[in-house]
């Protein structure tokens, strides 16, 4: 007699705990508690279903997260043996003069580009645009802000 009234015991202690661990901080927030206020949440049930997982961050490479951004663009260049050669050089030039700010070699058929920079808004780039224009005026001709896949690092 004893063997059922341990397994009734034990299966309801494992009821009890699996439901604490099936509640989300939404289902925690909207329970009604003795003196406090009420809480209700509107969620898709798309938003309900991600809650507390862990989500797949593919946009995450090494210590960076990839995510649409903006970037001065100082060159760009169409001729083969030529574009690349200026490309590099001006990066060169950039990278002498502002070594803090990250520059990207690209080569897009037919176009070889020279961007510099990962700006989270179009303003932190023309700021950096502007400021790159003041201490190298030869780059002002063909230098703007466009926008690019950009890299933010994690820690940040």
């Amino acid at each position: 007699m004893k063997y059922p009234v341990l397994v009734f015991f034990f299966v309801s202690y494992l009821g009890v705990f699996s439901s604490f661990a099936q509640s989300t901080i939404i289902d925690e927030l909207q329970t009604d508690r003795f003196m406090a206020g009420t809480v209700r949440i509107e969620a898709s049930p798309e938003i309900n279903r991600l809650i507390g997982k862990k989500t797949n961050l593919s946009n995450v490479a090494g210590n960076f997260i990839k995510t649409n951004g903006h970037r001065v663009q100082i060159f760009s260049g169409n001729e083969p043996r030529v574009s690349k050669e200026e490309a590099y050089k001006k990066q060169e030039l950039i990278n002498e003069t502002f070594p803090d700010i990250p520059t990207y070699v690209t080569y897009k058929a037919p176009y070889w580009r020279l961007r510099v920079g990962d700006f989270r808004s179009h303003e932190e780039a023309f700021l950096a645009m502007k400021q790159i224009v003041q201490e190298i005026p030869a780059l002002k001709k063909e230098s703007y802000v466009v926008k690019d896949e950009i890299k933010i690092p994690v820690n940040e």
